[in-house]
């Protein structure tokens, strides 16, 4: 299930904002139109499908788009649903690494005392080859009466846009930035791999692809609908 978190989060690419600035001064890297609505379906290695990712844009004021997103299973089961806002500051987007609590029950903690610590990640209007982005982490400390419970730690990190290219989905042709990055990622076990997404201007993240850490693909997540 964590590992489902971990892919659901970054394919949909919640930045959210950190600040005020003119939308023209903003690259989106989401669909800037209210009512425009997206799908991505999320497959093994073996190319079956393992979940399905909905999003319509609510709402868009000034430089902010606030979207929902759904999530499904294979089989079209409800699983996760989340509203998010993407803005920018100082003409950059911004990840707020916090998003990876929008995959968990915090009602399981209830009564106890929760800490969290975010170091959010930066999108730059105009990327191009050779682009070396900063890092993420999110931690998540839950104790009771002084006691620890657990730690929940993501770590982005390593992440460089290797280079611009076109690509193509069942949703049509992109011009992406290909963006490479590593994460670990620890609850009860610690879990390390390495990622590739394609993001598009005006569009968000049209494909993307996990692996392990010893460079295996474990999955992949495509844009399979835009409108």
């Amino acid at each position: 299930m964590k590992k489902f978190f971990v892919t659901a989060f970054i394919s949909t690419l919640a930045y959210l904002p950190q600040g005020t600035v003119q939308a023209q001064e903003c690259t989106f890297y989401f669909p800037f139109k209210q009512g425009a609505e997206l799908e991505m379906k999320s497959f093994t290695d073996k190319d079956k499908v393992t979940s399905i990712s909905r999003s319509k844009v609510l709402e868009v004021s000034g430089n902010t788009v606030k979207f929902q997103s759904e999530v499904f299973d294979e089989k079209e089961k409800p699983l996760m649903k989340s509203d998010y806002t993407v803005s920018c500051k100082n003409g950059e987007f911004v990840m707020d690494m916090g998003n990876y609590l929008k995959g968990v029950n915090m009602d399981t903690y209830k009564d106890m005392e929760i800490k969290v610590e975010t170091k959010d990640m930066h999108m730059p209007a105009n990327l191009k080859a050779g682009d070396v982005l900063d890092d993420g982490q999110m931690t998540m400390k839950v104790s009771n009466q002084g006691f620890p419970i657990m730690t929940m730690m993501v770590k982005v990190y390593n992440r460089k846009v290797a280079l611009v290219e076109k690509i193509t989905t069942p949703a049509g042709t992109f011009e992406c930035a290909k963006i490479t990055y590593d994460v670990d990622s620890k609850t009860v076990f610690s879990i390390s791999a390495k990622g590739v997404e394609w993001v598009a201007k005006n569009v968000g993240v049209v494909r993307s692809e996990s692996y392990s850490s010893k460079g295996k693909l474990t999955g992949y997540t495509l844009l399979t609908s835009l409108k």
